[in-house]
C-alpha cells in the first residue's frame, strides 16, 4: 500500500483524543500527512501502536483498536493490542519438513525462535505462499498473545477504530469457517470480513504446532 494511503487510513483509524470533545462529540487525532510520509515504516508502526495504548479511555471504549490485516484473498481484522512489532522484507525463514503446511518456517526475532504462520492459508488451511515471502511481498507482523508470540505473514495491515456493534456474531458453526474449530472466528464486519478470536486463534495454533 502507498504510504499516502496508509497516511489516510492511519489518520481514519486512529483513537480519538478525549479532550477533543465538542458539543458531546469526539473528534479524531489528525496529523500532518508529511509528518507521517517521513517516518520510517518501524517508526510508523510504533507510532500507530503507541498511540492506540495512549489515547485508549473509558470515552473511546465504544470503538474498540484493531489492525485490518490484508490477505492475497480478503480481510481479517486482530485486536491492535496484540501487534508487537512490524517486519518489512527481506524475510528469512528456517523450514522443517513436518510443520502444517500453512507455516512458512521459524526465524529469530529478538532473543526468540518464533513459528511463522502464513495467516492467509491458516485461515484456508492451505499452503503458504513461501514465493511470495522470499520475492519480499507482504509484512510480518510479530503478535503476542498470553506470553505466546508468533510471527503473522499477511499482505498489507491498517490500524482502524470500530464501534463493537458493527461486528455481526456468528449464529451457527457453519456460519464459521469449515476449516478452522468453532470460535477462531469470532464474529464478522462485513460478509467476507472476519474477526478473530485472540485466545483461540494462538490456542489453536500452537496445538496444531505441537501436535
Amino acid at each position: 500500500m502507498h504510504r499516502a494511503k496508509m497516511n489516510e487510513s492511519f489518520n481514519q483509524g486512529m483513537p480519538m483524543r478525549p479532550e477533543a470533545a465538542v458539543d458531546g462529540e469526539h473528534q479524531p487525532l489528525i496529523l500532518p500527512s508529511h509528518t507521517l510520509e517521513q517516518l520510517s515504516d518501524d517508526e510508523f508502526w510504533s507510532l500507530a501502536h503507541s498511540m492506540a495504548e495512549t489515547f485508549a479511555t473509558p470515552a473511546t471504549g465504544l470503538h474498540e483498536q484493531y489492525l485490518e490485516c490484508h490477505l492475497r484473498q480478503g480481510r481479517c481484522i486482530l485486536p491492535l493490542e496484540m501487534l508487537l512489532e512490524v517486519i518489512s522484507s527481506p524475510y528469512h525463514f528456517s523450514i522443517f519438513p513436518t510443520s502444517p503446511p500453512w507455516m512458512l518456517g521459524v526465524r529469530a526475532w529478538r532473543e526468540e525462535i518464533l513459528p511463522i504462520v502464513d495467516l492467509e492459508a491458516y485461515l484456508t488451511q492451505s499452503v503458504a505462499d513461501r514465493e511470495a515471502a522470499s520475492r519480499g511481498v507482504g509484512l510480518l507482523l510479530i503478535a503476542g498473545h498470553e506470553g505466546v508470540v508468533l510471527g503473522l505473514y499477511v499482505m498489507d495491515a491498517i490500524p482502524i477504530h470500530l464501534p463493537q456493534e458493527t461486528f455481526q456474531a456468528l449464529n451457527s458453526p457453519a456460519s464459521s469457517s469449515p476449516h478452522l474449530p468453532n470460535g477462531v472466528i469470532k464474529g464478522k464486519v462485513e460478509p467476507e470480513t472476519p474477526l478473530l478470536d485472540s485466545d483461540l486463534l494462538f490456542q489453536h495454533i500452537i496445538q496444531s504446532l505441537t501436535m
